[in-house]
């Protein structure tokens, strides 16, 4: 419906992201090796819809202001042995906009993987500070703040020789501590669920 009539889509800009990084990383010993990264985006020209309802009135613009993200994210690995490591990091942003959507303050995941006898293990866990998303209706299209969550995940899994070099059998749990959270505000996602597979 959004372009089923002459409005504006075909007049408008591309996007325009100005991109700046500065990386380091360091190996601080045989098993750790630590990144860090501080970079920043300028977003321009982002297009927007401006309606939505069954007669597709609304027009299509590059109307949503120009903004800034800066940002830090720093990761560390550590090998504990020669079949286990950990690995942990954290992501600051910082919005030009306050109800930026899809950018939360903060996100730290941590996790650990490895093997015993003949099965590798995989645990990883995520917290993230609350943040905006877009909710749209028949009528606006605004941001809503969703809570902040903590998710993990396991995943269990077994070589199979009859299946290559890299086949396997694997049994996974998502959301292992059945946490409520939300990436669009009224959408709640799935709670624990598993999953096996070849």
């Amino acid at each position: 419906m959004a372009f089923a009539a002459n409005n504006g889509w075909d007049s408008l800009s591309p996007t325009q992201d100005k991109h700046s990084e500065v990386g380091v990383k360091w190996d601080a010993s045989a098993q750790t090796h630590v990144d860090l990264s501080v970079f920043q985006d300028e977003i321009s020209n982002r297009y927007v819809w401006s309606g939505f309802n069954p007669n597709a009135t609304g027009v299509w613009s590059n109307s949503f202001p120009t903004y800034r993200v800066s940002g830090t994210e720093v990761s560390i690995k550590h090998l504990i042995s020669s079949d286990w490591t950990i690995f942990g990091g954290i992501t600051s942003l910082d919005s030009s906009l306050s109800n930026l959507p899809y950018a939360p303050k903060t996100a730290v995941p941590i996790g650990v993987n490895g093997k015993m006898a003949d099965y590798r293990i995989a645990f990883d866990a995520q917290h993230q500070s609350s943040m905006y998303s877009l909710t749209q209706d028949r009528g606006t299209f605004s941001p809503n703040e969703v809570g902040s969550f903590t998710i993990a995940n396991a995943r269990i899994s077994r070589p199979v020789a009859g299946l290559g070099k890299k086949g396997e059998v694997y049994i996974a749990v998502n959301n292992l501590f059945d946490a409520y959270y939300q990436y669009n505000a009224g959408y709640s996602t799935p709670g624990r669920n598993f999953r096996a597979g070849l």
